[in-house]
């Protein structure tokens, strides 16, 4: 019998799971999270546990270790009375491994990059605040895999799950001090065929260029591998978007003029993509794709993850509209972006991370201009701002470098 809390959450989830699929039709590709799953899960959990101690069995499953998470997940398979070595035992098992770094992704905030706790704005009222915490569907890699032609590397945890792709942390089994890396696979035929044609020019010119301040280092190209892949360092890191949710969470005034620091940063590292033979455009920065990193002094320092990739396939399976309205603000380029491309989009995320709300659109009329001032932001930042989204492109600063050294200008005290 299960005693350990997270141990019996993860039961709880098993145990729903049975409930709730239909076992007869179960394959590789049909466990996923259903808000039937979650309510199921929820009525089980919430008659047991209080709402602190829900958060307190969240906390200790996304801090399992790996040998111990495969270790529970055996032991919640027996206490189930599933059959071992079974395709359906293999898929509910499979998907159970997914839990912990399902949470710890939703629980990383920047002053918690690892997400190993519970944030203190956490609300746990019904299975719809559930919901986000599981695994959308089942992926095509799974935990444990050693995929063909990438080398000695080893699935370990999913960092995120896209329409046409995964990203997973991997480490060497033999030899445990080289660092993780992060793999990013493309698995649907459109994302291969991108991948070779559009991306791997690009990918070769930033392999060439070499290390480039202010983006997560590109370290391998697996065009062979089967699903190809390219590999990227991997940091432990909050992203731009759980800044965002953590200023929401805590009801943080946010500071116009930190905000121009982080979006001067994010312009300067775009302007030496801008700065190449050809130049780089980075199309399709998001939120969720600016890993925030920390230099000591307390500065947030903004990294662009999945540099020379801005143009795949991006919206993800189970996400909501407002995610598709987001993206389709800032990912909507041309074909041939351009650097004034790039200004654009980070023009619309400096206002939405200004009014603390990723869905926000582009704004118009003029007392949007008025309630930034009544916060503190200088007349010659708002222009600024307003000329990065202007609807012709040349009326906003030519490039990134260009964006970044006018952002110094206008900081009061620089």
């Amino acid at each position: 019998m299960l005693t350990v809390a997270p141990d019996v959450l993860l039961c709880t989830i098993g145990r729903a799971l049975v409930e709730t699929l239909d076992l007869s039709v179960l394959g590789d590709m049909a466990v996923e999270a259903t808000p039937e799953l979650a309510e199921s899960i929820w009525k089980a959990w919430h008659a047991r546990a209080a709402n602190g101690q829900k958060c307190q069995e969240l906390s200790e499953l996304a801090g399992l270790e790996d040998d111990r998470l495969e270790d529970v997940v055996d032991e919640v398979v027996r206490e189930l009375g599933l059959p071992p070595r079974d395709q359906q035992t293999e898929s509910i098992a499979g998907y159970l491994r997914l839990i912990p770094g399902a949470i710890r992704r939703r629980f990383r905030r920047p002053a918690n990059p690892l997400g190993m706790a519970a944030p203190p704005g956490l609300c746990l009222n019904s299975s719809t605040d559930l919901l986000p915490l599981l695994p959308v569907r089942m992926p095509k890699l799974q935990v444990g895999d050693r995929p063909w032609g990438i080398g000695d590397w080893e699935l370990r945890e999913l960092i995120e799950l896209q329409a046409a792709g995964e990203v997973w942390k991997a480490v060497s089994p033999r030899e445990p001090s080289c660092p993780p890396v992060a793999l990013h696979f493309f698995t649907s035929p459109a994302a291969q065929r991108f991948l070779r044609t559009e991306a791997a020019p690009v990918l070769d010119q930033l392999m060439a260029q070499g290390r480039i301040l202010g983006i997560v280092p590109l370290q391998q190209i697996h065009l062979c591998a089967d699903p190809p892949c390219v590999q990227y360092a991997y940091l432990r890191a909050a992203d731009l978007a759980s800044l965002v949710q953590e200023w929401r969470e805590t009801n943080a005034v946010v500071d116009p003029l930190a905000v121009a620091d982080l979006i001067g940063q994010i312009a300067q590292t775009l302007g030496a993509l801008h700065a190449l033979k050809p130049p780089i455009a980075q199309h399709g920065l998001r939120a969720n794709r600016i890993l925030l990193m920390s230099d000591g002094s307390g500065r947030r320092r903004p990294l662009l993850a999945n540099a020379g990739l801005g143009g795949e396939p991006a919206v993800a399976e189970g996400e909501d509209s407002s995610i598709r309205r987001r993206r389709s603000l800032l990912a909507a380029l041309p074909v041939s972006p351009k650097p004034t491309d790039d200004i654009y989009a980070l023009g619309v995320l400096w206002y939405q991370l200004l009014v603390s709300d990723l869905d926000a659109s582009r704004p118009g009329g003029s007392s949007w201009r008025r309630r930034l001032a009544e916060r503190g932001m200088p007349v010659p930042l708002i222009d600024l701002l307003e000329s990065a989204f202007d609807d012709d492109p040349a009326a906003r600063p030519a490039d990134g470098s260009v964006l970044a050294q006018r952002i110094q200008q206008s900081l009061p005290n620089r």
